[in-house]
């Protein structure tokens, strides 16, 4: 009889130990399995920093989106490649330029919000070889405008006022009535002085050039050399 009590009692008091540990499983394990998840984007005072060793990029896109604001398209076909990749406080721009390198990634467009950097569109290399759609742009965002003039007549401003098919101009996104603001680095004022420029950068592998459409500063980049666009000088608007 004191036999049968003393196992009745044993199991009785199991059952609360077994709670307890339970339940401090329950949350040591919780942080543990949450470590699982990727890690490897920081945003912090502007600046971007990524630590990803073999990590699938379309992680690191849904990192960059949710914690920089930042919306990657075009890379949909490649969401699964895992990535190895470092930067450490960088620009967003800057770091994302040199991501889009190391995947071989020439042909972009960077938009931005009065926040800075908010949009990248990617252009698939297929679309790039061709005359295809341009790439989708979002809707423009209101865009403080530069302070009034003096009273002397402003100086004019270099237009798009066609596209050539078939152009990598066409295939990255340009318009007619885009005004070219600066052509990898140089401020462009005429449409002369803008055809020095591609001429004397045709060279090299990739440029950056940034148009204002419909008072949306945008920038686009492409190879060195012909654009295929015909340019003129206008009155800005």
């Amino acid at each position: 009889m004191n036999v049968s009590y003393q196992i009745m009692k044993l199991k009785n008091n199991i059952s609360p130990v077994l709670m307890i540990m339970a339940i401090c499983l329950h949350y040591w394990a919780a942080p543990i399995f949450a470590e699982e998840k990727s890690n490897a984007v920081r945003c912090a005072n502007g600046k971007l920093s990524i630590q990803a060793q073999n990590v699938p990029l379309g992680m690191i896109m849904e990192e960059i989106k949710n914690k920089c604001r930042v919306n990657i398209f075009g890379l949909d076909g490649r969401v699964k490649e895992p990535i190895t990749f470092t930067a450490s406080e960088e620009l967003p721009e800057n770091a994302l330029k040199r991501l889009l390198r190391q995947l071989d990634e020439d042909n972009y467009a960077l938009e931005y919000s009065r926040a800075g950097l908010n949009r990248v569109s990617v252009v698939p290399k297929a679309m790039a070889k061709g005359s295809s759609p341009p790439v989708a742009v979002s809707p423009p965002f209101p865009f403080t405008p530069p302070p009034p003039p003096q009273p002397e007549a402003p100086p004019p401003v270099v237009s798009v006022i066609d596209i050539i098919p078939g152009s990598q101009g066409e295939s990255v996104g340009l318009q007619k009535g885009d005004v070219v603001l600066d052509y990898d680095g140089a401020k462009i004022s005429d449409s002369q002085q803008l055809i020095q420029e591609v001429k004397s950068k045709e060279s090299k592998p990739t440029v950056e050039v940034t148009v204002l459409r419909n008072n949306t500063p945008m920038t686009f980049v492409l190879k060195g050399g012909f654009i295929g666009v015909n340019i003129a000088n206008s009155n800005p608007k």
